[in-house]
């Protein structure tokens, strides 16, 4: 018989700009490559210690399910990554920071809404996923860095609350520890079309 392993949904995080706990912190904002231009934010959502009963494996995995981020003065029309504040197993590299920033969980141009509403649906947990700690909810909050990177003004990200209306949805999945005899959810692999000559040793 086929066991196969599966994933499961444990949570589902929203966060909504207008909950940032940094919204009204100038030091939030910085230069993303140090240039002396205010191009980037993080941002902190505190979970209320709702998911403290949460508990994660190694092999958990944050998913972006959709996100919208909202048209502000010098960030349409230019790239943007989104980063997740979170220690992860995937090494994320990038020409400026190479391995020294937080992994990017998305990377887009911002439009003007006449172009696009800006708003990301993710329909699988193959793209737009990282992989996460095992004590990602423990500590009690979520930070995200939304960075401006071919920006050459800066970016006022506090006065009017303009990330008032960014909106992100995470789903966390993790490794079901029930194997599963469902093919549809992990087809048999042959091998053979991969010329695989060791050993494939079974459950």
């Amino acid at each position: 018989m086929n066991r196969n392993i599966k994933y499961k949904q444990v949570c589902r995080l929203v966060l909504n700009g207008g909950d940032d706990l940094n919204k009204n912190v100038n030091s939030s904002q910085y230069s993303y490559n140090n240039n002396n231009i205010i191009n980037s934010k993080r941002m902190r959502f505190t979970l209320n210690n709702s998911l403290n009963d949460v508990k994660l494996s190694q092999n958990a995995r944050c998913v972006l399910e959709a996100c919208h981020i909202p048209n502000l003065t010098n960030l349409t029309n230019n790239l943007v990554y989104l980063r997740l504040v979170a220690s992860s197993q995937d090494k994320t590299f990038d020409t400026s920071k190479n391995l020294n920033g937080n992994p990017i969980i998305l990377s887009t141009i911002v439009h003007s809404n006449t172009v696009s509403p800006n708003v990301i649906y993710n329909s699988t947990d193959l793209f737009y996923s990282l992989n996460v700690s095992s004590n990602f909810l423990e500590k009690g909050f979520i930070e995200l860095e939304l960075e401006c990177i071919t920006t050459t003004q800066n970016i006022d990200f506090i006065t009017g609350q303009t990330l008032q209306f960014f909106y992100i949805s995470l789903i966390i999945i993790d490794q079901d520890p029930e194997l599963t005899t469902d093919l549809t959810l992990a087809p048999p692999i042959d091998y053979n079309n991969y010329n695989v000559n060791i050993p494939i040793r079974p459950y």
